[in-house]
């Protein structure tokens, strides 16, 4: 009972609020009526005509007011002039009431389209004068069916028939949200031309950015650079944005869904998240700017935050708070790309021109909007042209950017280098030490206690039973003796210093056929008589590991070292008839192989490790000489 009564109220009170506001017109109408807007004037040279100057506006708060109400005569002391180029009233969830007067001189041209350049306005109904009496209604908005149009635009387009003069009509726009009014009156010939300007200017924006999407996606899955993500998505909302803002997703995509429309201003909110996201990894602002970047985090959360904002606060405060949130983060961004290109952070300087003309664009789009700046291209196709500029010079600042680091690579990888031949250089120089220090102090001392031993042996022979036991320690001295020898001889090959490579390569192989009892045959083809290239110790390094593996692990019969320096390189080549590498590859040893090819990459050489036909492995190493006598 009480709920009846409630809703009792509640219609009483409807009820009320017209027969109020249709009160307050009657007090009102002898003070305002004269501050009616000038009529429109058609003539026969009239292609198109701004309804600018010539429109009378009301607010209706309430959003109860019928057409019946607006068009009596009482009520024409509420609507007010708006003498404004393009009347604008911000984000706002009143309903406003548009009228305007036109005198049709143009006797042979009765059909005309009336556009409103606004496709964003949730809902429309304009009120035309219907014979006889009353008025014809029709309807249009981004929150309708595009299939109650009678006329199929993006843009709200209404078909009028206009004879003689005094004609006045209504429109009604309840946008619920950013409302403007950019009316516009066209012949149907004219309008198809400027359409058709227009829908080419539409494709080839969007053909430029669908062009510079796959470039970056296709760089992106080349290089696998997280900016080049970050920055297509941050191309793709914002040319979803324009592609929104101009009305074609309503004309291609949500026309017969417009519950689509009211999430379209989510792509906003990502396209800050990912605009965040890019400039931060871009400018690296965590070594360049560390107190910017913070500052960056912060915007990161609340562009993050707003996404599941958007399904719980009211759409109007949503949209004011997004819209100055980011603005505020593009003008915080660009600071930031001037503050790291003034702390010698190169690539910020493309950085900083890009963002600049997108915020141009944003600014001229904005303030055409606002009648801050006069109709013009750059006004109404201000979000377009900022951006391409702003994709063309940020895929400069990527390309920039990538140069840049490939260069920093570059340099640090010859710093390794260069720190990894000082290294194998120290390396040499200790092993060559070491090998003269044992040659020249622990095999001297052991040679000396050899032979004093000897001297005692011949002293004790006539001591019974004595003669076994310095027999087995004299043994032990001699092996003591040539162990020391030959690991100063494996540690610096002697004959390193004083003749070159070929004679040590030789007593390498000889050496370690003896040791092993296996036979290592040794080849040369000389073109010095005496090796003085600087890579010889290296290529001596790496056969020494070759028949070493090839003596651990490839059960081979015979080994073949074959060194030939007559051409306009060196090329080394140990050769086994053993087991080759597939059986071997069970093997431990892996180590040796990676140590080979870190002494070629030192000496810029190549080297291969081959399976020998019949069986076997082949090692090749190849060095250019850096001693060729021509």
């Amino acid at each position: 009972m009480t709920a009846m009564l409630t809703e009792k109220a509640h219609n009483s009170w409807l009820a009320f609020v017209p027969g109020l506001f249709l009160l307050s017109l009657l007090f009102c109408a002898p003070f305002t009526a004269a501050g009616a807007s000038p009529p429109l004037v058609l003539h026969a040279t009239t292609a198109s005509a701004p309804l600018a100057g010539h429109i009378d506006i009301l607010e209706d708060k309430a959003g109860q007011l019928t057409i019946k109400e607006v068009s009596a005569p009482a009520a024409a002391a509420l609507f007010k002039p708006d003498p404004r180029p393009v009347p604008h009233f911000g984000y706002t969830s009143a309903v406003y009431w548009v009228r305007f007067t036109i005198d049709n001189e143009a006797v042979a041209e009765k059909r005309w389209l009336l556009e409103l350049n606004f496709p964003l306005a949730n809902y429309l109904d304009f009120y035309a004068p219907a014979t006889g009496s009353g008025f014809e209604r029709m309807q249009a908005g981004a929150m309708r069916p595009m299939s109650i149009r009678k006329f199929q635009h993006r843009n709200p387009v209404f078909p009028v028939f206009i004879d003689g003069s005094g004609q006045t009509f209504y429109l009604r726009i309840d946008a619920r949200g950013r409302t403007l009014l950019p009316l516009t009156l066209w012949t149907p010939e004219a309008f198809a031309r400027m359409d058709s300007r227009r829908n080419m200017v539409h494709g080839c924006y969007f053909g430029a950015m669908m062009v510079m999407f796959v470039y970056n996606l296709f760089v992106f899955l080349s290089l696998r650079d997280k900016n080049y993500l970050f920055y297509i998505i941050d191309i793709f909302c914002f040319a979803l944005f324009v592609f929104f803002s101009n009305g074609f997703l309503i004309e291609f995509i949500s026309g017969d869904t417009p519950l689509i429309n009211t999430y379209a201003p989510l792509n906003v909110a990502f396209g800050l998240f990912a605009g965040l996201l890019f400039s931060r990894n871009f400018l690296d602002t965590a070594r360049n700017a560390p107190f910017i970047d913070r500052i960056f985090k912060i915007l990161l959360w609340v562009a993050f935050l707003s996404i599941p904002a958007f399904f719980v606060v009211p759409p109007d405060f949503w949209k004011r708070a997004i819209a100055v949130v980011t603005g505020g983060a593009s003008i915080f961004g660009l600071t930031a790309g001037v503050i790291c290109f003034r702390r010698r952070y190169h690539p910020a300087r493309y950085f900083v021109a890009a963002r600049s003309f997108r915020m141009l664009g944003i600014g001229s789009f904005v303030f055409g909007a606002n009648n801050l700046l006069a109709t013009s291209l750059l006004t109404n196709f201000g979000l377009q042209i900022g951006s391409i500029l702003e994709v063309l010079l940020t895929s400069f600042a990527l390309a920039d950017r990538i140069s840049i680091m490939r260069r920093e690579r570059e340099e640090e990888m010859f710093e390794r280098s260069r720190l990894e031949h000082e290294i194998v250089h120290i390396s040499e120089d200790e092993r060559r030490r070491i090998s003269h220090d044992l040659h020249d102090g622990l095999c001297q001392q052991l040679t000396a206690a050899r032979l004093r031993f000897s001297v005692l042996k011949r002293k004790q022979l006539a001591v019974d039973g004595a003669q076994p036991e310095l027999t087995r320690i004299a043994t032990l001295l001699d092996d003591a003796v040539n162990h020391a020898y030959s690991l100063s001889r494996g540690l610096w090959p002697v004959e390193l210093d004083p003749v070159g490579a070929i004679p040590s390569l030789q007593e390498l192989a000889r050496r370690l056929s003896e040791s092993s009892g296996i036979p290592i045959e040794f080849s040369r083809k000389q073109r010095c008589e005496n090796c003085t290239s600087r890579h010889i110790i290296q290529l001596h390094r790496i056969a020494q590991e070759a028949i070493t593996n090839a003596l651990k692990h490839a059960q081979a019969g015979l080994i073949q070292v074959d060194f030939d320096c007559c051409g306009r390189g060196v090329v080394l080549e140990v050769r086994d008839n053993g087991i080759g590498r597939g059986i071997a590859a069970d093997s431990p040893g892996g180590l040796g192989t990676g140590i080979m090819h870190h002494r070629a990459r030192i000496i810029d050489g190549d080297l291969r490790i081959l399976d020998v036909a019949g069986g076997g492995t082949a090692v090749v190493c190849r060095a250019a000489c850096d001693v060729i006598k021509e």
